[in-house]
């Protein structure tokens, strides 16, 4: 079975909602395995010195996680099952790292 992963950008609702307009449409041709990832970035030194290692990694667990809600509605809505993942760092290593370790076939974005 494909794997997809799909990054999130929750300031995007737009390209979010493209992205899973087409893993919908990938989806109904054929199952396919969907993964939805969101990267946080990482906080500047000047932030993260407020807070103990747990507290900043769960701080950054919440917000990742609130920011793949509306993906996830979509999916739901559309039938399609998914696994969903907060990550922490720089956006397109992040998001390659994750293909590869997720085994994905393809990344999907909006357009």
């Amino acid at each position: 079975m494909r794997q997809l992963l799909v990054p999130i950008d929750p300031d995007n609702q737009a390209l979010t909602r493209s992205a899973i307009a087409e893993v919908v449409r990938l989806y109904r041709q054929e199952p396919v395995g969907v993964r939805l990832v969101r990267v946080q970035p990482r906080l500047t030194s000047h932030v993260a010195m407020f807070f103990g290692p747990r507290e900043l990694h769960a701080l950054q667990l919440q917000a990742g996680t609130e920011d793949l809600r509306f993906a996830q509605s979509l999916l739901d809505a559309a039938g399609v099952p998914y696994h969903s993942t907060v990550l922490v760092g720089r956006s397109a290593e992040t998001i390659a790292r994750a293909a590869r370790d997720y085994g994905c076939d393809s990344i999907v974005v909006g357009d």
